[in-house]
């Protein structure tokens, strides 16, 4: 069961007419991915630490932020269509806001185009700037967020909402494009509209058209706000681990990059320059532990943020240009954050990143002292992590890992290494030299796993956003020692085809993919597999799906997404010759064929619950009708995954949203469960 925070809580203010005029209300819509969602979280914080009040009701909003997401074409209409919306609100237009702020990744990528053909727009914010949120609301920084520890709000600090605010602290929310891409049914936005009011002409510099609308939907419930006496938190025994870190680190500022980031650098993979309205510098923000947060996920869950940007040089992605180089958080940091969400009552932690399996790489190697538990102390990483990286190399010797410091460059697939692109690396240092004697490395994933699987309290942990060749075994041998860490390996591979995966620039084929899954599931038993695919693009034959729809049925993935190629301005593939490019219509064909076939894999996976008793998340209501509840068990991921129905409740009168109940699964569907509680 969960257990509550002791702490004061602090309330975010139901809104009332009599605010001073110098403390605005502030509505957000965050699009887009999880990652998207903590950048959401992080610039309500700063609003809040700042003097905001937020309100999930447009209608009352002086301020509202549409946080964008630009990383295919259906998502760049619906933040534009979000935009315009939004903008209805506005006392031009005879509402009540006199502020209409866009962020995220559309601002990245059209920034000044934005403001040139959306009047109703007021202020941009880019991905790295999140800390701009205050001045293009208004406010002046109050100084208490960099004085002060990272601080949440959860439900308990929403019992003095209204019924309607206590559902949602944000306007609204769109599910994340994988989720709008794991079903048959859906082909892209999930409502359509006809309103004159989107149709605009403006918007053909943005290479879009107005006639769809955002898939909005009110997930996310009211988790509250930061609050404004952090210094309660401050005085908790774990902060005394931080004494050495009171000089906070200047945000954005990376100690060190990976030397992949920085030869690609060299070679264009950041460029913008094609980008008519974006501006040429990358960014580098890094939200840290100091960072003020609201969270707006269900009750007991949270996502972490452990990295941003991403390296890679896959052909048909922009995400790169869009976030910038790949930088890593400290572990000591992402610890600290942890604990404070426990202490919030938080007991489900999702690790996220562009690329989680990268973690690490770029910050400096460090000592690993030996512990009883079997992996890194949590005050190891406090003391050493949270302060400048060059104070790690200073901890004693340890010979914990020393039967992973032979790790390979590519991970549990060798034939990886062979692939074009690890040429290129030929004349840049890989991680250094390990000695096993001193165990002098850089952090891994494994190693922040190990770490924060052993803080108390926590009781599901998981990562996503894997990269098929830096899948170790070390990493799959860490999931399997503890009870904890979700046996669930999110591992998108794109596509089986070799020849299309090396026109990717990912590498791999069937066969590696395959030998990769028959690892994770004999290494971690009863593992759960998450991956994606694109279908169309440029060059793919129908031998190339043929092999693609081979593979699906013989890896019978537990769950699986397809996007449709989307031709991006500012990746590699958008370049291709134009005779490689797939008709849309095949395109779709695809993705409908490859679906309904994953459909029949996915029942039959489901069926083999039946009888199963898990541990189950209650999560509230359910979105499908008032009869029933929805949860999940460790195995499902948060939004991106099916869902667990409760038809009945067993011994109880009624559930508590946020708590763990043990469950029986008595029905499958292709993608969802129902159960019943029977303690």
């Amino acid at each position: 069961m969960t257990s509550s925070a002791t702490l004061e809580p602090a309330v975010l203010e139901t809104p009332s007419n009599d605010l001073p005029p110098t403390r605005p209300r502030v509505g957000f819509v965050s699009l887009g991915c999880p990652k998207n969602l903590v950048d959401s979280e992080v610039m309500m914080g700063l609003l809040h630490h700042n003097g905001a009040h937020l309100t999930p009701d447009a209608e009352d909003a002086d301020i509202i932020v549409v946080n964008t997401c630009s990383f295919i074409d259906s998502a760049k209409q619906e933040s534009v269509n979000t935009i315009l919306e939004m903008a209805k609100h506005k006392i031009a237009a005879g509402g009540r806001a006199r502020k209409l702020i866009v962020a995220g990744c559309l601002v990245e990528r059209y920034r000044d185009d934005i403001i040139a053909n959306i009047p109703e727009v007021d202020a941009v914010v880019g991905t790295g700037e999140l800390e701009a949120i205050l001045a293009a609301a208004g406010l002046t920084p109050t100084g208490h967020a960099a004085a002060s520890p990272f601080t949440i709000l959860t439900e308990h600090q929403a019992q003095n909402f209204t019924a309607q605010q206590a559902e949602k602290v944000q306007i609204s929310r769109a599910s994340s494009a994988v989720h709008q891409h794991s079903r048959p049914e859906s082909n892209g936005p999930q409502l359509q509209r006809k309103q004159a009011f989107f149709e605009r002409a403006s918007h053909d510099s943005l290479g879009l058209s107005s006639d769809a609308s955002p898939g909005l939907s009110s997930r996310s419930a009211a988790e509250g706000s930061a609050s404004d006496t952090t210094s309660e938190l401050s005085s908790r025994p774990e902060f005394a681990l931080f004494a050495d870190a009171v000089e906070r680190p200047a945000s954005g500022t990376p100690t060190t990059s990976r030397p992949e980031g920085d030869l690609r650098e060299q070679q264009g993979r950041f460029s913008r320059a094609e980008w008519h309205g974006a501006t040429a510098a990358l960014p580098t923000y890094l939200a840290d532990e100091y960072t003020p947060r609201i969270l707006s996920t269900p009750r007991a869950s949270a996502y972490i943020k452990i990295a941003e940007g991403c390296d890679h040089p896959c052909t048909f992605c922009i995400i790169p240009q869009l976030r910038g180089k790949f930088r890593s958080r400290r572990i000591g940091s992402i610890l600290a954050e942890a604990q404070n969400l426990i202490a919030q009552g938080v007991r489900e932690i999702t690790l996220i990143g562009q690329d989680t399996t990268c973690y690490g790489e770029d910050l400096e190697p460090q000592s690993f002292p030996a512990t009883t538990s079997g992996g890194p102390s949590f005050a190891h990483f406090a003391k050493g992590g949270v302060s400048a990286a060059t104070n790690l190399s200073s901890r004693p010797e340890s010979a914990l890992f020393a039967d992973a410091v032979e790790r390979p460059a590519s991970g549990i697939t060798p034939e990886l290494s062979s692939r074009p692109e690890s040429a290129l690396f030929a004349d840049v240092a890989e991680r250094p030299a390990v000695d096993a004697s001193t165990n002098f490395r850089r952090p891994e994933l494994a190693d922040l796993l190990e770490a924060l699987a052993a803080l108390p309290g926590l009781h599901w942990l998981r990562f996503l956003y894997t990269y098929p060749n830096k899948v170790t075994t070390r990493l799959l041998e860490t999931m399997a020692a503890h009870d904890n860490i979700a046996n669930y390996l999110d591992v998108p591979l794109q596509h089986a085809s070799g020849p299309l995966l090396k026109s990717m620039k990912r590498g791999g084929n069937a066969e590696i993919f395959l030998k990769l899954i028959d690892k994770a599931r004999t290494t971690v038993p009863g593992i759960v597999i998450r991956s994606t695919f694109i279908v169309g693009f440029p060059g793919e034959t129908e031998h190339d799906f043929q092999v693609l729809c081979d593979f699906v049925e013989a890896a019978e993935i537990d769950w699986l997404g397809v996007f449709s190629y989307s031709d991006e301005e500012g990746a590699a593939a958008f370049n291709m010759a134009p005779e490689t490019k797939v008709p849309k219509r095949t395109i779709e064909s695809r993705r409908r064929k490859l679906m309904k076939l994953q459909q029949k894999i996915s029942a039959r996976k489901k069926a083999e619950w039946i009888g199963r008793e898990v541990d189950l998340l209650v999560e509230g209501e359910s979105e499908e009708t008032d009869l029933l509840w929805e949860g999940r068990t460790l195995l499902h991921a948060p939004e991106i995954d099916g869902k667990v129905f409760i038809n009945d409740f067993g011994p109880h009168e009624t559930l508590v949203p946020g708590t763990f109940y043990r469950a029986q699964i008595t029905e499958s569907h292709a993608y969802d469960l129902v159960a019943r509680i029977v303690e």
